[in-house]
């Protein structure tokens, strides 16, 4: 997947958020999901988002990092009641 084919995706993820509070947690999730396609472009593809959309701070560069590094530590869940259900 190229940069801008990330940025877009990162772009659409924050703005499907359904609260603002998920809103914040979108560039973990995005880096979660996408960690193998991001490698270590993750400051270039915030920064294409950015250009985008100027709602896509660039500070977002760390926290798709910190996704991208915890991937390989968690299991992405629909649902907190799935969770729950568990």
């Amino acid at each position: 997947m190229s940069i801008e084919e990330l940025a877009s995706i990162l772009v659409q993820m924050c703005d499907n958020a359904e609260q603002d509070k998920e809103k914040s947690v979108m560039p973990n999730l995005f880096g979660i999901r996408y960690a193998n396609e991001i490698g270590n472009c993750h400051a270039e593809i915030v920064t294409e988002a950015n250009r985008i959309d100027e709602r896509v701070r660039t500070a977002y560069a760390i926290e798709v990092y910190k996704g991208v590094r915890l991937a390989k530590y968690v299991i992405e869940r629909q649902s907190l009641i799935d969770f729950i259900n568990n």
